[in-house]
């Protein structure tokens, strides 16, 4: 629970504990496809950097191709998953804990 100078200097305390603990409207589709986005890109970036340094075997996998080829690929695939996905779970939990300045409307929603 938060502190405000209303409770330190001697306000209600059911007032302040009601005011932080407002029911909010979560748009679940939005904050899924965000959280899916965020951890399918996580994942591609985790993989494009183990090709990377060696730990995945390219040729293994990908028989024919240098191992820049998947390596590039899983990156801007990353890159391009991660992003949109990271902005929007950062909005989701900030609007979720009622920070000033966001709320859930900011996240482009899905039709």
């Amino acid at each position: 629970m938060r502190l405000t100078e209303e409770n330190q200097d001697g306000g209600d305390e059911n007032e302040l504990i009601q005011r932080n603990h407002v029911h909010r409207h979560i748009p679940w589709r939005p904050v899924i496809l965000a959280s899916s986005l965020f951890c399918v890109g996580s994942i591609l970036l985790l993989i494009a950097g183990l090709i990377t340094v060696g730990a995945i075997d390219a040729a293994y996998w990908w028989p024919g191709q240098a191992w820049t080829q998947p390596a590039i690929a899983c990156f801007v695939l990353g890159g391009l998953s991660f992003m949109p996905g990271a902005y929007a779970v950062y909005i989701a939990v900030r609007a979720y804990r009622g920070d000033p300045g966001f709320s859930f409307d900011m996240i482009p929603t899905v039709q």
